[in-house]
């Protein structure tokens, strides 16, 4: 099967995803959920549209926690539908000025469902519709690791996705390549067999 067919394949798949997507919301509460954290508690603000078109906001009780998992669903969902109609633009301009020595999606494609499972509290609300292998990701990902970034920390000058610095052009290159893969990973975790500075790439599979 040819690059060209293999593209054509997934945009069918995604076209598929988005409609399903998009069915799964209608069926879900309508509103956005807005978590507010003060120093003693966590708050859940749920927003939506009137008919005028104006903004209303209401607290949501903790009464209420089954309808918040369900707007945290939706949430995610809507994540996944952004992800999955940018990954679809990207690939029907890819069929539209095909080029066989193209081998990759545009630098613009990042992750709205990553950020979604990354906030804590939503993630929280989301355990019950995730997958073992997404929890244990997760789990895997905010384990305490020892890093060996005391080792020439002024070398640690290239930014990555503004989160993290790598000491250079080339891990910023790896590091990009694992994110845009969706390939969660560690960096420089330090060896426990180490003597001096070992500098390791810890990726999950």
């Amino acid at each position: 099967m040819s690059y060209y067919d293999d593209m054509y394949k997934k945009r069918e798949q995604l076209i598929e995803q988005i409609k399903n997507l998009k069915t799964q919301l209608i069926r879900l509460p309508e509103g956005e959920l807005h978590i507010q954290k003060d120093r003693k508690q966590t708050k859940w603000m749920v927003s939506y549209k009137t008919q005028k078109g104006n903004t209303v906001r209401k607290y949501l009780p903790k009464s209420q926690f089954q309808q918040a998992q369900l707007l945290a669903l939706s949430t995610l969902y809507k994540a996944r539908l952004k992800d999955r109609e940018k990954e679809l633009k990207a690939i029907e301009r890819c069929l539209q000025v095909y080029d066989p020595a193209y081998h990759g999606y545009p630098d613009q494609i990042s992750s709205e469902e990553q950020k979604v499972l990354s906030n804590e509290h939503l993630y929280a609300l989301l355990q019950p519709y995730l997958t073992r292998n997404q929890i244990y990701i997760h789990n895997w990902l905010n384990e305490p690791y020892e890093s060996n970034s005391d080792y020439y920390p002024d070398q640690l000058r290239f930014l990555v996705n503004e989160s993290f610095y790598v000491r250079s052009k080339s891990e910023v290159f790896i590091a990009e390549v694992l994110i845009k893969s969706g390939l969660p990973f560690r960096y420089e975790v330090l060896s426990t067999n180490a003597q001096t500075s070992s500098q390791k790439w810890y990726v999950f599979h």
